[in-house]
């Protein structure tokens, strides 16, 4: 991967982040999801921290095979105490990764990206984001399990 084209990609993202939130936030409000009333809490902090973190990703010269994230964790543990949907919860990361897309296209189209350029940065991109969707529905898994047996134990005694 060219290292300067990848250099501007990212400056161009990291300088867009305001526009990308503000897109994010947009298409959730006008989604069908059913989410809880502080999502202005999920962009501006999650997502904040997952669009750093994603743009970091471009830069690193391998993949990462790390399949849980804390992040991720973090989020589905929160939303599943909270009770969330955990669908709702899945939908509102996918749009950011739709809308992340939409920000890579159009701050690289004057990039002239090789198609193995762009393949390298979609293939940093979604396995990221995938490992954040799966530690979300991990951690929420996990802790509606840990509910429903605390309460058949409390059931029992």
């Amino acid at each position: 991967m060219n290292e300067t084209k990848l250099k501007v990609l990212s400056h161009r993202l990291h300088a867009a982040k305001d526009e990308f939130l503000n897109g994010w936030q947009r298409s959730i409000d006008e989604s069908e999801i059913k989410y809880s009333d502080i999502i202005e809490k999920d962009v501006l902090d999650y997502g904040s921290k997952i669009y750093d973190h994603t743009i970091e990703k471009l830069k690193d010269a391998e993949l990462h095979r790390k399949r849980i994230t804390k992040i991720g964790r973090d989020i589905g543990f929160e939303k599943a105490q909270k009770g969330d949907h955990l669908e709702a919860v899945l939908d509102v990361f996918i749009l950011f990764r739709i809308n992340f897309w939409k920000m890579i296209k159009k701050y690289s189209a004057d990039l002239n990206l090789t198609g193995e350029e762009f393949f390298d940065i979609e293939a940093k991109v979604d396995l990221y984001i995938d490992h954040i969707l799966e530690s979300i529905a991990f951690a929420y898994i996990t802790t509606k399990e840990q509910a429903v047996v605390d309460l058949i134990e409390k059931i029992i005694k």
